[in-house]
């Protein structure tokens, strides 16, 4: 996990198993009766050719991207809905992009 610069890594250790996760999305994230997903559907390498702004074009363009984020997204909120009060869930943004160490 030193290696692995990832905003959601974790570790579980008992004592017949160990779980070791790295990924910069969050799954879900659970503060007091608030439950937050934020998957990711698609991502670009960052490298010196690639930049914020050629990221944001690319997905943009991206026909099978674009689908593939809405369906992910339709997922998540579809199995949330499963399990929270009616009505309670939203979109708050829906296809940004985000700026990690080695990828959009």
């Amino acid at each position: 996990m030193k290696v692995n610069t990832s905003p959601e890594s974790f570790m579980i250790r008992d004592n017949n198993y160990s779980i070791i996760s790295c990924s910069p999305e969050t799954l879900i994230d659970k503060r007091n009766y608030k439950i937050v997903t934020r998957p990711i559907a698609g991502t670009l390498k960052r490298n010196k050719n690639t930049s914020l702004g050629k990221a944001k074009k690319f997905f943009a363009k991206n026909i099978k991207e674009s689908k593939e984020h809405n369906m992910i997204v339709d997922m998540e909120r579809n199995d949330l809905s499963r399990i929270c009060r009616i009505g309670s869930v939203y979109i708050k943004k829906l296809k940004f992009v985000e700026e990690y160490k080695d990828l959009y």
